[in-house]
């Protein structure tokens, strides 16, 4: 057994490579050894250049290939994705129904707080015993002068809904608020005492306590009756064989989300 270097001829390059011996206590000392072709640095470097553009097309064709893998899904996966689907939308549309309903009772407390029943004094006035007039002071409501615990209602219930719709406008700017089904839900009862509130402030401030105030007090909350009455009777049911073209629209889009190509 010899430690001299053996020579190795790689016919297929044309010249004649010295390999070292392996080192001493190697197994390689069991059989001899084979011929193995060594490549230069710059056969190496060649090879290199060579398959560059190759390992960057294929990384770029499987960088712009769909990663996600097709996957067979059942009945009940489909009308799970579209369930989904359909409480997203309603989700985005109750949203916008909210903020306009709290937009529009901001605007109508403002106005109606700067400008109460009977408006305002427009001058100073001492009591005068002889005409039963009595002392008022220019800028304050009139209504607080002729009718204190009418105006005091009126205060009360505008400034209440004035202060809940802000309160509402804020909230739904907060993505964790409107994009939550149970907090959505918060916030409908909350315009809804917010209308309710915005009733009473126009039925106190539209007529005096008198028998007509009856008929405008049944006017204005028969609507919140009805509702009640029909949330009682059909708890979040849908009548059998009838489907809006919303609902079917949502549907077909979930089906094409599943055998279209990932984006």
């Amino acid at each position: 057994m010899s430690s001299a270097p053996l020579p190795v001829t790689l016919s297929q390059y044309g010249q004649s490579v010295t390999r070292p011996p392996p080192p001493p206590h190697s197994s390689y000392y069991s059989s001899p050894p084979s011929a193995l072709p060594l490549m230069s640095h710059h056969q190496i470097a060649a090879a290199t250049e060579m398959l560059d553009p190759l390992l960057r097309h294929y990384m770029t064709s499987l960088a712009s290939s769909d990663p996600v893998v097709k996957v067979p899904v059942g009945k009940d996966e489909e009308e799970r994705r579209a369930e989904g689907l359909r409480q997203k939308v309603w989700i985005k549309e109750m949203r916008g129904w909210l903020m306009i309903l709290a937009t529009l009772a901001a605007s109508v407390t403002y106005t109606a707080g700067l400008n109460p029943p009977g408006g305002f004094w427009q001058d100073d006035s001492k009591p005068s015993p002889d005409s039963g007039s009595q002392a008022h002071t220019a800028g304050n409501p009139v209504l607080a002068d002729k009718s204190p615990t009418r105006y005091t209602l009126f205060f009360v219930s505008n400034t209440m809904a004035f202060g809940w719709s802000i309160a509402i406008i804020v909230l739904l700017l907060n993505p964790s608020i409107f994009h939550a089904e149970q907090r959505l839900v918060w916030l409908q009862g909350l315009v809804l005492l917010d209308m309710l509130t915005l009733a009473v402030a126009f039925v106190v401030g539209s007529a005096p306590f008198s028998g007509g105030t009856a008929l405008i007090v049944a006017a204005v909350f028969s609507p919140f009756l009805y509702l009640i009455l029909m949330a009682r009777a059909f708890p979040n049911k849908q009548l059998a064989g009838q489907t809006s073209s919303q609902e079917r629209d949502v549907e077909l889009r979930a089906m094409g989300q599943q055998t279209s190509p990932g984006r």
